[in-house]
């Protein structure tokens, strides 16, 4: 059993390591007008991604916890899957403590209309889809990018975090109750935290390498 609980830490752990980064993060502050506070926006989207695939290798290793279980020679470990729970929604809420840090600075900078109108331009000269098979999650992404609104996809992934938070806080007050949660809650999670990473990236993979071309800062 600490064998197969190994390799459900290593391959979360290769799965972090080799996903992309969750949101717009390291080439977005030039989309916003100049001002001190830029630095900090890019510090916050980074501690919140840091944050938020933390609580992503919890909830893999409580959904492992609920996996086991389903042998029915292996009784359900509610002292583990409590810790994996508790720490989940630790470093989910600490992910939106700083993306919420994140948006709000960007509200005060307000867009550069300039480099919104560069992002928009640019966007329609890259139309291809890295995801061809994942349209909805694709058409759902473009919407805000192509209107320019970094914000909006900011808050698109706080509402996705705080839905993600609320099924975890379902799931632990079942565990503080010592009943076994029920197996939905448990594909809710997955699916809502699947689909909030698959948008995160998709955004990336779209608007990062627009962002590094068009919103290099000038020469010196």
């Amino acid at each position: 059993m600490k064998i197969k609980m190994l390799i459900v830490i290593l391959l979360t752990f290769f799965c972090i390591i080799n996903l992309h980064s969750f949101v717009c993060l390291n080439d977005i502050e030039c989309i916003f007008n100049p001002g001190l506070e830029k630095a900090t926006l890019k510090v916050n989207m980074i501690e919140g991604s840091t944050h938020f695939l933390l609580s992503k290798a919890n909830i893999a290793l409580l959904l492992a916890e609920y996996e086991k279980a389903s042998n029915s020679q292996v009784e359900f470990d509610f002292v583990a899957s409590y810790t994996y729970c508790d720490n989940a929604i630790k470093d989910l809420k600490a992910a939106l403590d700083d993306y919420e840090s994140a948006k709000a600075i960007g509200i005060k900078l307000g867009y550069d209309p300039g480099q919104v109108l560069l992002l928009k331009s640019a966007l329609y000269r890259y139309p291809k889809n890295p995801y061809p098979y994942n349209m909805d999650v694709y058409n759902k992404v473009m919407i805000y990018l192509q209107a320019g609104d970094i914000l909006g996809i900011y808050t698109k992934n706080i509402d996705n975090l705080k839905t993600i938070l609320g099924i975890l806080e379902t799931i632990k007050i079942s565990l503080q109750n010592n009943v076994k949660p029920i197996g939905e809650d448990y594909w809710r999670l997955l699916q809502t935290e699947s689909d909030a990473t698959l948008f995160g990236n998709m955004a990336t993979v779209l608007a990062s390498p627009i962002l590094k071309e068009r919103c290099a800062p000038p020469p010196r």
